[in-house]
C-alpha cells in the first residue's frame, strides 16, 4: 500500500540529489524538532512503561518508513539505470 502511494506520487516527492546539486537545503531539522516537541508533550505525565512503549512504537514506525523508502529508492535507481545509454 505504501509503495503504491509512493509510485502514485513519484513526481511530488522531493528529489534530494537535484536539491543538493542546486545547493538547496535538504535538512529536516525543523520538522524533527517539531516532532520532538509533540512527543515530549505526550510523554510528560506518562509512567516509565508508557514512555518505553511510545518510544518503541516511534522507532518501529521510523524503521518501517526507512525500509519502504529504501525499497522505493532501489526501484527508482534500477529503473533509471535500465533506461540509460551506458
Amino acid at each position: 500500500e505504501f509503495l503504491n502511494y509512493l509510485l502514485k506520487h513519484e513526481n511530488e516527492i522531493i528529489n534530494y540529489k537535484k536539491r543538493k546539486e542546486a545547493k538547496k537545503s535538504i535538512g529536516s531539522g525543523r520538522a524533527e524538532k517539531g516532532v520532538d516537541l509533540v512527543v515530549a508533550q505526550r510523554q510528560k505525565n506518562k509512567p516509565i512503561a508508557g514512555l518505553l512503549m511510545e518510544a518503541m512504537r516511534l522507532v518501529l514506525s521510523d524503521l518501517c518508513i526507512l525500509i519502504e523508502r529504501k525499497k522505493y529508492l532501489n526501484k527508482i535507481h534500477t529503473k533509471n539505470y535500465s533506461n540509460s545509454f551506458f
